[in-house]
C-alpha cells in the first residue's frame, strides 16, 4: 500500500513538471505569477469605442464596418453576424496574417463574442490597436443579445 501510494505521489509531481514545462515554453501560455486576466475595456480607453446593440446593428446594415467574431472557429462554424470573419483569440495572428493585406488600418472594425462575459473581444480589439488599427468598436453585448433581439445569423 505504501509502495502504491508512493508511486501515485510520483506521478502526480512528473505531471506537474512536465505540465509547467509545456506551459513555459508554449508563446501563449499562462503566467505563473502575476496578473494575467483581461481587464474590461471602458468606453474610449485605448482609443477603443465600446458600442451597444442599436448601434452595432446600425452599423452592419449599412455596411460601414467589417465585423469580427472573435470566438472559436466552431462557434463561428454555427452562428455568426452575416459577413462576419472569424480572428479568434487563440491564434490571432494566424487568421490576422490573411486579413491585414485586405484592410487599411482607418477601416471601420467592430469586434464581438459571445456576450458581456467573454473577454475575447476585448483581447482581439486590442491586438489590432496593437498593430496600429485606430477605427475600432467594442460590441459587448455580443451574438446571444444580436440573436435575442432577432437580428439576422449565417449558419
Amino acid at each position: 500500500m505504501k509502495r502504491l501510494l508512493i508511486e501515485c505521489v510520483g506521478i502526480l509531481m512528473l505531471a506537474m513538471v512536465v505540465g509547467i514545462l509545456v506551459n513555459m515554453l508554449n508563446p501563449s501560455g499562462i503566467p505563473l505569477i502575476g496578473d494575467w486576466s483581461v481587464k474590461p475595456l471602458e468606453e474610449g480607453s485605448d482609443g477603443i469605442t465600446v458600442i451597444g446593440l442599436d448601434t452595432a446593428y446600425t452599423m452592419w446594415q449599412s455596411e460601414e464596418a467589417l465585423f469580427i467574431d472573435a470566438r472559436t472557429p466552431s462557434e463561428f462554424a454555427f452562428d455568426r453576424i452575416p459577413g462576419a470573419i472569424n480572428v479568434p483569440r487563440g491564434n490571432p495572428v494566424g487568421y490576422f496574417e490573411a486579413l491585414k493585406n485586405r484592410l487599411n488600418l482607418d477601416t471601420p472594425i467592430v469586434v464581438y463574442c459571445s456576450s458581456k462575459d467573454c473577454e475575447d473581444s476585448s483581447v482581439i480589439a486590442r491586438f489590432l490597436k496593437e498593430n496600429g488599427y485606430s477605427n475600432l468598436y467594442l460590441y459587448e453585448e455580443g451574438i446571444i443579445a444580436w440573436d435575442i433581439q432577432g437580428y439576422p445569423l449565417e449558419k
